[in-house]
């Protein structure tokens, strides 16, 4: 009798250590925030294809200036080349505002952007992370690169759309300028990188 309850007993604990891993499975993995962000608008705005468009942009560039940000921060770490030091906080500080003024943009329009860095942002980030010394400053300024004209193509398509209004073609356009100095000076600095 007292086996079979300690058997009982067992199974008991089993099933129970069993449902809690099961339970658990789905819950350690947090949601990418493009992902919800995007889906958020496109209930919102499932309606007006143009406003969806519009938030989709707006989602993009949040993501870029995330993942800038991000890279940038870690270069002023990790970065050897005093240029590419200097170089990575003007990006902190300059990518932070136009996130600060994208986000109001984005409320004043009821478009929700995401709030950290994406799977692909999060690998990007850490592979460069894995880099050191020269090798970190030219992966870091050929992601400053390639970012950028991503992002300026982008806000260029922006700036000309028609669904688009004053206050976002503005914005961009503004951008444009903004990143298209960085863009040059990135530019200049792999330059001298690749010298080395």
């Amino acid at each position: 009798m007292k086996n079979l309850f300690t058997v009982r007993k067992s199974f008991l604990i089993a099933g129970l250590i069993a449902l809690t891993f099961i339970s658990c499975k789905d819950a350690a993995k947090p949601e990418d925030t493009k992902d919800a962000a995007e889906e958020i608008n496109e209930t919102k705005f499932e309606e007006v294809d143009s406003k969806e468009d519009q938030a989709s942009f707006f989602v993009d560039i949040a993501e870029i200036n995330l993942t800038e940000i991000e890279s940038a921060k870690l270069a002023q770490e990790k970065a050897t080349h005093p240029e590419v030091k200097k170089f990575a906080a003007m990006l902190v500080t300059e990518h932070a505002k136009a996130s600060n003024e994208l986000k109001m943009l984005a409320d004043s329009k009821q478009i929700t952007l995401p709030t950290s860095l994406t799977d692909k942002g999060k690998n990007e980030y850490d592979q460069l992370n894995k880099k050191t010394g020269h090798d970190f400053d030219k992966k870091f300024i050929d992601e400053v690169i390639n970012g950028h004209e991503k992002a300026i193509k982008k806000l260029e398509d922006a700036s000309t759309d028609n669904d688009n209004d004053q206050n976002a073609k503005t914005w961009a356009s503004t951008q444009i300028t903004a990143l298209t100095k960085h863009l040059q000076e990135a530019k200049m600095i792999k330059e001298k990188l690749d010298k080395k």
